[in-house]
């Protein structure tokens, strides 16, 4: 019987969920010091995901012929692109007309 530490792919099995509350652990702790940078991390990532959802539903049209994912995955490129702009008009982070020019 092998060992289960040893096994190939336990360091996988055993570090993503160790991962996770890791990050989530950061997360907490920068939100509680320095909400403005936790703000925009998480933006950033909510961003990232939509973003990703979107290339993931419209890569995969043409296998699965669903019109229905592929509407949510445009939906979720709106998401992003009112996420994106949600970012910099936060309080705190600084005025939006710097962006406009």
């Amino acid at each position: 019987m092998k060992n289960f530490l040893f096994a190939a792919g336990s360091v996988l099995q055993l570090g993503t969920p160790a991962a996770g509350l890791l990050a989530t652990l950061i997360l907490w702790v920068l939100s509680r010091s320095n909400y403005l940078l936790y703000h925009v991390i998480i933006e950033e990532i909510s961003i990232i995901i939509a973003v990703l959802i979107f290339t993931l539903a419209t890569r995969t049209h043409k296998y699965s012929t669903n019109y229905f994912l592929l509407f949510v995955g445009n939906a979720y490129l709106f998401v992003a692109f009112l996420d994106f702009f949600h970012l910099p008009t936060y309080k705190g982070i600084g005025h939006p007309s710097i962006l406009l020019g």
